[in-house]
């Protein structure tokens, strides 16, 4: 149609005048001949791009649909094969895509809150004194760790922890801290070598986490107690222990600095507060940070909590 006559010509709509109408650019309209979502009826000598009333109509329901944010995979099918009943099938796609993207950022949103509402408790605790405080049962997931673990297979395994852990939630979202046996804690010249890092688990034990539980407090009191129930073999395998916390009086000492500088002093610090109300540590020593690298560069700066049971 390039030696179409100026009278005819005028019955088109050139792209910029086309463009203009649907308040889009006429980048958009070469991005839509592109991908062949729209094309001009004819392109004039002149290089002028010229749409026909079939094709304004078209973009009608293009810029529409975008404008709910359909795939233009979806419109150019659309395009293609026009019923009510297409196009309710579009908009019930895009309207289960919407319900998943609200789940999603109110997911983000729950995170939010969660992560606000510990830094603000975090503020408020007192730091550098030894308290004794009750606490209610809590669970917690090991992983485990041995000697022949140097420094990068931990952070390697501790990196993989938390992935499969967090489930792509943020890592300030859960608490996770290491394991230091009571005796090395205690012994005045800590080694500072952790036998595994732990997560606290938030909400409910799920069903397949109590059957751990069951087969694992079992194996202890049995030791021919089975252990062949699938995912206690593939925990083990991996060297994950499903812990309960149990309620009980806990020593608890949030302190500035890092646990390898400080330890000593406040092994020593704990150990006259113990004494003072007769108290004996049981089990292992729980490290968690609470302000890290996450919010100051200055390792000085740094505040630590331990915790651990204990009893008269």
């Amino acid at each position: 149609m390039n030696n179409i006559s100026k009278e005819n010509a005028s019955r088109y709509f050139t792209a910029g005048e086309l463009a203009s109408m649907f308040g889009i650019s006429k980048q958009s309209l070469l991005y839509y001949d592109k991908i062949h979502l729209l094309s001009p009826d004819f392109i004039s000598p002149n290089g002028y791009r010229h749409y026909s009333i079939t094709q304004y109509l078209d973009l009608e329901i293009i810029v529409n649909l975008r404008s709910l944010d359909i795939p233009i995979n979806d419109i150019q099918t659309y395009l293609q094969n026009r019923s009510q009943e297409q196009l309710e099938e579009i908009f019930r796609k895009k309207d289960q895509t919407c319900q998943e993207i609200i789940r999603e950022n109110e997911r983000i949103r729950n995170s939010l809150s969660i992560i606000t509402d510990k830094l603000n408790d975090e503020r408020k605790e007192l730091r550098n004194q030894v308290f004794i405080r009750s606490f209610p049962a809590r669970y917690i997931k090991i992983n485990q760790l041995t000697t022949k673990d140097n420094g990068k297979d931990r952070i390697v395994l501790f990196a993989r922890a938390s992935h499969k852990t967090l489930h792509n939630r943020c890592l300030l979202e859960k608490q996770q801290g290491w394991i230091i046996r009571r005796e090395d804690f205690f012994s005045g010249h800590c080694s500072n070598e952790s036998t595994g890092f732990f997560f606290f688990l938030t909400g409910p034990v799920t069903k397949h986490e109590k059957l751990f539980l069951h087969n694992d407090n079992a194996a202890a009191d049995n030791p021919a107690a089975d252990k062949s129930a699938p995912l206690v073999k593939q925990l083990r395998q991996k060297n994950i222990t499903i812990a309960a916390l149990p309620e009980s009086l806990y020593c608890e000492m949030t302190f500035d600095g890092t646990f390898y500088d400080e330890v000593d002093t406040i092994s020593k610090k704990i150990l006259v507060q113990l004494e003072k109300y007769k108290l004996q540590p049981v089990g292992d020593v729980y490290v968690l940070p609470v302000r890290n690298h996450w919010f100051t560069k200055d390792h000085r700066q740094y505040v630590t909590k331990i915790f651990f049971q204990v009893t008269s």
